[in-house]
């Protein structure tokens, strides 16, 4: 549950969204690693994280792939130089 949301109910109207963030073939199997949250009136009330394995030997690697998350950067270009260089030290 998000900090600060209301527990929902019975009767209460959510929309849940959900999207693989990881699959990943190892020695044994197959890992998906999927995220997904429940909104309630536009707002965000509960965020969800699961997992799941296929044992087995997978070979499509092609269609493999992990979400990572990385951190917002800005970066302020305030003269004409900076801008065609894109190069700013703040």
């Amino acid at each position: 549950m998000i900090p600060g949301s209301k527990p929902l109910k019975a009767g209460d109207v959510c929309r849940a969204e959900a999207w693989a963030v990881a699959v990943v073939n190892g020695n044994s199997g197959k890992a998906v690693r999927v995220s997904g949250c429940v909104l309630y009136e536009g707002n965000l009330v509960m965020e969800v994280q699961s997992a799941f394995f296929f044992r087995s030997r997978f070979s499509d690697y092609e269609s493999t792939f992990e979400m990572t998350g990385e951190p917002d950067y800005s970066a302020e270009l305030v003269t004409d130089v900076e801008v065609a260089e894109g190069i700013s030290c703040t």
